[in-house]
């Protein structure tokens, strides 16, 4: 019995420590999307604009319910999911008549990083 215990245990950290590896690489990939600010989206045209945020919003939707992506060991998920959030925003502003370049920055980085992994 208590050996049983023993790799339930291990079974479960095993589970946990991607998670929390995951989190901490976002938090600092974050950071780094913020600090290089070099996207060329927002000096596209309203309908191309329009298309790549649309394009990249649907690839992090997707990414967020694709198998391959929820049980990878990367943290794929964590950016198609941050992805979907910032083009969402993004494509929020837009639809409001407003070129948000931080959004859409965000959204750019995400992306890349999401496609990097992926």
């Amino acid at each position: 019995m208590r050996g049983g215990l023993g790799v339930v245990v291990l079974l479960a950290a095993s589970l946990l420590s991607p998670a929390a590896m995951a989190a901490d690489l976002a938090t600092e990939m974050f950071h780094q999307c913020m600090a290089k600010s070099q996207s060329s989206l927002p000096d596209l045209n309203h309908d191309d604009l329009s298309v790549a945020l649309e394009t990249y919003f649907d690839a992090g939707r997707d990414g967020m319910k694709n198998d391959r992506v929820i049980g990878s060991r990367s943290p794929a998920f964590t950016w198609a999911y941050e992805t979907r959030l910032a083009c969402g925003q993004a494509l929020g502003y837009l639809d409001g008549g407003h070129v948000d370049r931080t959004s859409i920055q965000q959204c750019d980085c995400f992306y890349q990083r999401y496609i990097s992994f992926r």
